[in-house]
């Protein structure tokens, strides 16, 4: 296990509203440039134990809800036969809108974990770049429901 990559947003909508777009992995096609399609596996509502599977560059990742702490922590599994990740979101609310920490574990299997030092590099920089469109989705979010 590596150290795991760390990410903190301020977002403009209070920590119920940015964990359900959050949980809601279907949405990640809003943010994640990387992610083309998302789709519910299991039944609804939304929470412990949820199904996704989602495809990001091309590849289908297996997506779970692994906890539903709404609206203070949200954990997520994903995997395929090159990566798995774990996802920790924690959301406090802060100033008006709310604080979201995200820990992300990466565990590269066969060949990529070779390739494990670059692999952070690009994620680190990918992320970086998901979580600032997730802002921008949040703070939409939050526009519309104040309308």
């Amino acid at each position: 296990m590596t150290q795991p990559l760390i990410n903190e947003v301020s977002v403009h909508c209070d920590p119920t509203t940015a964990f359900d777009l959050l949980a809601d992995v279907r949405n990640e096609t809003r943010w994640n440039k990387g992610v083309s399609a998302a789709q519910l596996r299991s039944e609804e509502p939304i929470g412990e134990g949820s199904k996704f599977v989602t495809v990001y560059r091309g590849t289908d990742n297996d997506v779970t809800i692994v906890e539903f702490d709404r609206p203070q922590r949200l954990v997520v599994a994903a995997g395929n036969d090159r990566i798995d990740i774990d996802t920790t979101y924690t959301f406090t609310g802060e100033n008006g809108g709310t604080r979201v920490v995200v820990s992300t574990d990466m565990r590269p299997k066969g060949f990529a974990a070779v390739l494990s030092p670059v692999l952070r590099l690009f994620m680190r920089r990918e992320l970086a770049s998901k979580y600032a469109t997730f802002t921008q989705a949040c703070d939409g979010q939050s526009d519309a429901t104040s309308a």
